[in-house]
């Protein structure tokens, strides 16, 4: 039997059961679980919750999700992490063999060509010259592996500073490979991984401060996802709902390297409020599973 729960104020209306139907369907004919929320980003109220036997404490990793998070700690310190003022994608992402692990090909979908091991980009032939805005709206995990690169034990130390309340410890625990840490900057380590809670409370953050200088160029970022990249194709019947920013993403799942999971988190204004969206598709092939949820949701939303 299905596990359904969900839970809604009287801030806006849902037509719970329609909604929560149209949910189920899509699991039944996927054969898969989604997990969904919506949350008031100025009382921090969760408005709405479905799930369906998903554990909403697991900590899990969160794909390009993280790539935002990892922009704002690269803004903190520009002369290092920006020595080179031009990042170009070639789709391949060469690794450093001397510090691979046999473990690390187990773990990781990590690519072979000739001589060389290497992690791939979003686009196989790779974005060619980007920016950071670029890096965020069409998701380059190229940029993101190179910048850090750099220097890891900053990019943590900064990362706790700006966002995490606990201390991660990363560099005492001798069972973490250079692999391991690097991959921390686009969602994919099985060594630190972030549960619903920690997530939303990281994008809140982004949305709360988004008028402050190094926050204002990654929410910026956010904006140009739904008007040029992989939200831009998000068309609404509901004309009540105002699309602000949002982000999608895949990371790999537990089950398999080879399985993904997908990730959508929106920001979105109904009668004056502002809430986050955060949809979560378990063993999702694609972002688009996650949109087409969202969707679902928001069409439902003040019918």
């Amino acid at each position: 039997m299905l596990n359904k729960t969900f839970l809604f104020l009287i801030c806006f209306t849902i037509n719970s059961n329609q909604l929560a139907d149209k949910i189920q369907n899509w699991e039944i004919k996927n054969q898969n679980k989604v997990y969904v929320q919506i949350q008031n980003l100025k009382t921090n109220k969760i408005h709405f919750i479905y799930k369906n036997h998903i554990d909403i404490n697991k900590k899990r990793n969160i794909g390009s999700l993280m790539k935002p998070i990892s922009a704002l700690v690269f803004l903190e310190e520009e002369e290092i992490f920006f020595k080179s003022k031009k990042t170009y994608c070639s789709g391949k992402y060469k690794l450093n063999e001397e510090k691979l692990q046999e473990k690390d090909f187990e773990t990781y979908n990590i690519q072979k060509e000739k001589f060389h091991s290497y992690y791939k980009c979003s686009i196989h032939n790779g974005h060619g010259e980007i920016n950071l805005n670029q890096s965020i709206s069409k998701s380059c995990n190229f940029f993101y592996l190179e910048k850090a690169n750099q220097n890891m034990d900053l990019f943590f130390e900064i990362f706790e500073k700006i966002f995490y309340t606990g201390k991660i410890f990363y560099k005492t625990q001798n069972n973490w490979t250079e692999l391991d840490k690097l991959l921390v900057v686009i969602g994919e380590s099985k060594k630190l991984k972030f549960s619903f809670k920690e997530l939303v409370d990281f994008y809140t953050k982004i949305y709360l401060f988004k008028n402050e200088q190094k926050f204002k160029i990654v929410y910026k970022s956010l904006e140009e996802v739904i008007k040029f990249g992989s939200l831009k194709n998000l068309k609404l019947k509901n004309e009540k709902i105002y699309l602000l920013s949002g982000k999608t993403g895949t990371s790999s799942s537990d089950i398999s390297k080879h399985k993904n999971q997908a990730w959508n988190l929106i920001f979105f204004k109904i009668q004056n409020e502002t809430f986050l969206l955060l949809v979560f598709v378990d063993n999702g092939t694609s972002t688009k599973e996650g949109i087409e949820i969202s969707k679902f949701v928001l069409n439902h939303l003040n019918e």
